[in-house]
């Protein structure tokens, strides 16, 4: 299970030389980091982690997943890379029915 939290759209401002508006459109972050035993159902799907469609477009495709040190189900995965972690989104995103996502306004 992962609990979580709607964040509305709208617009980030940027500071840095020059102040930037960006459009943001609403998403929904997991309020809690991803726990070795939510990262693992990813590995052992038969869909997921080996699966090619969900590292598409990415510069570097792992062969192997990465080792966790800690191997307790409620600890926060570890030596995860950007590249892992967008394929897990991915695969997560497909697999969680539109209908499944909370009600915006109970946050969460």
């Amino acid at each position: 299970d992962i609990a979580w939290c709607f964040v509305p759209g709208g617009q980030v401002d940027l500071e840095g030389r020059e102040r930037r508006l960006f459009p943001l459109q609403p998403f929904y972050i997991a309020r809690y980091p991803v726990t070795y035993a939510q990262f693992q159902a990813f590995i052992d799907a038969p869909d997921g982690f080996r699966n090619a469609v969900w590292w598409e477009g990415l510069a570097h495709r792992q062969e192997e997943p990465p080792e966790q040190r800690f191997k307790f189900a409620n600890h926060p995965r570890d030596s995860v890379s950007w590249y892992a972690a967008t394929a897990f989104c991915r695969w997560l995103t497909a697999r969680l029915p539109a209908e499944g996502w909370p009600a915006k306004d109970q946050g969460g």
